[in-house]
């Protein structure tokens, strides 16, 4: 028997069906494989989070308190907000747990007593930590310019790590100022955070359980003078700290909020680049993921709440989960998040 030999090659038809099917099986492996990778991604940040959260903790062994989320009002006199005269050169915590972080011999070429951008500093600060930086957050800047000011053409390394500064706007504040007039005396229950300005907390003024309490949380970046920076944040016209919030936030507003969101919901919150919510560490030292959909409010400290500030006569019906677990001693229950 005789059969026809077929002329090698496709034809036409047969080619571009070969194509859809090569571009159906990429369109059903790509998903698989960006999916892995963001799960790398995220594994990684959650590793920077926990070494970061120890290096705490060792600081803590060391010194027998957690570091100031920034050192901010000179020692000795009593602070005022408007006067920048009174305020130190701005360092942050992330400078303070150097040498816990196996970057002790970096720490040790800074020197505190200048400003961060003296001359003998600033080659330092431009330092990158890897560990400080989350992989998924494309949006970071390796460097910004002091207080955002871009015409400056000094620079300082980005971070996407902030810590706890409380659970309302402004928490963060020192003890050490002077509020102005008719603001109220401060109180352990609005300066409530862990890292705060000029703050020596221990672990025994984590009344509320350190596996309650966020130490440190993700941040992305929005391309303005907030972004979270290493090393600390200075103003160049006075010399003096500014800008607490690119080292330190606060859960008195909404984790992830839309693109939409005003700079102040942005620069005082929490975010990152997962899907569906963003990961913390905890004074404990374990991370833990938080859903963008957990219990939130955002109350407030005025004249109305400031004798109540955890609702606590509502049971904190008006202080949800998210803010309480910025909170280091709020005395409520948490309930799922």
């Amino acid at each position: 028997m005789r059969f026809n030999k077929r002329e090698q090659g496709f034809t036409l038809v047969e080619l571009l069906v070969v194509i859809a099917i090569i571009g159906i099986l990429v369109g059903l492996l790509l998903p698989a494989v960006q999916a892995a990778r963001e799960a790398a991604r995220r594994m990684s940040c959650s590793n920077n989070l926990k070494q970061i959260s120890l290096s705490l903790h060792n600081y803590n062994d060391t010194y027998g308190k957690f570091p100031s989320g920034q050192y901010f009002c000179k020692p000795g006199i009593a602070c005022n907000n408007g006067v920048r005269s009174d305020w130190l050169q701005g360092w942050g915590w992330t400078a303070s747990i150097l040498p816990f972080i196996e970057q002790g011999n970096l720490g040790r070429q800074l020197n505190y007593g200048l400003n961060l951008y003296d001359p003998v500093n600033l080659p330092i600060i431009r330092t990158p930590m890897p560990i400080f930086q989350c992989p998924s957050d494309a949006s970071r800047r390796p460097e910004v310019p002091p207080a955002g000011v871009a015409s400056d053409t000094r620079r300082i390394a980005t971070a996407n790590y902030c810590g706890n500064g409380g659970s309302f706007s402004n928490s963060f504040e020192s003890n050490s100022v002077v509020l102005p007039a008719g603001v109220g005396a401060q109180d352990q229950n609005w300066t409530n955070g862990i890292l705060r300005r000029d703050s020596k907390h221990k672990f025994a003024d984590i009344t509320d359980g350190t596996s309650n309490t966020i130490l440190i949380g993700e941040v992305t970046h929005y391309n303005f003078t907030w972004d979270p920076a290493m090393y600390g944040m200075w103003d160049p016209p006075s010399g003096t700290a500014c800008c607490t919030l690119s080292m330190v936030r606060h859960g008195n507003q909404r984790l992830n909020p839309p693109p939409t969101a005003s700079d102040v919901v942005k620069r005082e919150g929490f975010h990152s680049y997962h899907t569906g919510g963003a990961q913390f560490g905890f004074c404990d030292g374990s991370v833990r993921f938080i859903s963008q959909n957990v219990d939130f409010t955002n109350r407030q400290r005025t004249t109305a709440t400031r004798n109540d500030l955890f609702d606590s006569a509502n049971g904190g019906l008006n202080y949800g989960v998210y803010q309480r677990l910025f909170s280091r001693n709020d005395g409520l229950v948490l309930g799922d998040f």
